[in-house]
């Protein structure tokens, strides 16, 4: 039973914990680049319903968004090698890679990446499918091509359309990257798990990741209000 709360070691524990956001800050960075790009890929499949590979894209957002974040980081900690391993021994049997040499952080990186792509996907998506049909047969009509139809017209409005979305979508990747500490990543998450099991005051080390994490979202949070009124307001300049 905790008697009383140690403000004074909450806050000398602060800056040992925030030490590791730059793991944090890495493993939430790197997984929304890489999965957005994913999810563009996987958006444009699906919008054009690309034979077979559209397929297996609906079971791969499916499956994704049906599981949760923590299975999917255990999948790939321990799949992962065992995949490789499978594919190397097939194409030369004597092949062999000790995967304890790679980093933790690398497949919490895989892992976030693939569970971004899914919930991306459908953001983007919906967002270019919110364009108006009328802005692309106008561009079709002056003789831009598909190519350039799709990065002229539909994408610059299509990413102001899925922009809030897409914040949110990385205010939750860098919450759920606390479960990185699962395949060992020592991320802030991790650092208030060990700073609490040596000293035994769990709860002031929860207080001050929690402040961390706080921090961390509210100033994401800025940054896309920032962008997102910065687009909108390019936009209304074209328009006029």
């Amino acid at each position: 039973m905790i008697k009383e709360l140690d403000l004074g070691y909450m806050l000398q524990i602060i800056g040992v914990i925030a030490e590791r956001l730059p793991v944090t800050l890495v493993i939430s960075l790197v997984p929304m680049f890489l999965g957005t790009l994913l999810a563009i890929g996987i958006a444009l499949i699906r919008i054009y319903r690309v034979p077979v590979i559209n397929q297996i894209c609906i079971v791969y957002v499916s499956f994704i968004r049906g599981t949760p974040t923590v299975v999917q980081l255990l999948l790939v900690f321990y799949g992962l090698p065992w995949l490789i391993q499978q594919i190397g021994t097939l194409i030369n049997p004597g092949w062999s890679y000790d995967f304890n040499l790679l980093p933790p952080e690398a497949f919490a990186i895989v892992a976030l990446s693939i569970a971004t792509s899914a919930y991306s996907s459908e953001l983007i998506r919906s967002a270019i499918e919110s364009v108006d049909r009328g802005q692309l047969e106008a561009a079709e009509s002056i003789g831009l091509g598909p190519l350039k139809v799709m990065l002229k017209v539909v994408f610059p409005q299509a990413a102001l359309n899925a922009l809030p979305n897409l914040g949110n979508s990385l205010l939750g990747l860098i919450k759920d990257s606390s479960l990185a500490f699962t395949v060992t990543v020592v991320d802030v998450m991790g650092m208030a798990r060990i700073v609490g099991a040596r000293s035994l005051r769990y709860l002031e080390a929860y207080f001050a990741v929690s402040i961390i994490y706080w921090v961390v979202c509210i100033i994401v949070e800025l940054i896309f209000r920032i962008v997102e009124y910065r687009l909108s307001r390019s936009r209304r300049s074209l328009a006029q």
